[in-house]
């Protein structure tokens, strides 16, 4: 039985321990997007047919910190803020996609670009290596690859998630409910 008031749990918890601190993680490191219009307007978006632009978000976001722990496990330094930046804005700029784009083919193409504007609107500090991330996302269905280890996660998560959501019951593979 878990006993919260102790931070104790029985068997192993270091899933949960990394779990419950990657998404303290995304909450402080992703506020200004978490609290944007844009980012809630996303919320009610669908997305791949099964999922919303906001519910997408946060997977890719939670998958690419869980990649990144196993890569940080051997070694492997990351830039864990950056990476929450980036996932977290990577599909912003699908958001009003039907009205934007007029078919798939050019949403593919354009909406990395997009989300970089969105992106800058809400960092307008951000670098040159976040912006490269998220314009770079949709490799390989876009000729542009990945220029980071962060940029090769994001694309790599974004890539995880999207077989997800169009799978038959993808919900059984969702780390966490984000009704």
């Amino acid at each position: 039985m878990e006993d919260f008031e102790n931070n104790t749990f029985e068997g192993d918890s270091s899933m949960f321990s990394e779990d419950y601190r990657n998404l303290l993680e995304i909450k402080e490191v992703g506020r200004v997007v978490l609290d944007s219009e844009i980012f809630k307007e996303g919320c009610g978006q669908v997305h791949h047919g099964t999922s919303t632009v906001g519910r997408h978000t946060l997977e890719v976001t939670e998958e690419a910190l869980h990649i990144s722990d196993v890569l940080e496990s051997h070694g492997i330094k990351i830039d864990r803020e950056e990476l929450i930046k980036g996932s977290l804005c990577h599909d912003l700029g699908i958001i009003g996609r039907h009205e934007k784009y007029p078919n798939n083919f050019v949403c593919w193409l354009a909406h990395p670009h997009d989300s970089v504007k969105i992106a800058k609107m809400l960092y307008p500090d951000m670098s040159k290596h976040l912006s490269r991330m998220i314009s770079r996302h949709m490799w390989p269905a876009t000729p542009l690859t990945p220029t980071s280890r962060e940029g090769w996660i994001l694309d790599l998560a974004d890539t995880i998630c999207a077989i997800r959501d169009v799978l038959p019951n993808h919900g059984k593979f969702s780390r966490f409910d984000y009704s």
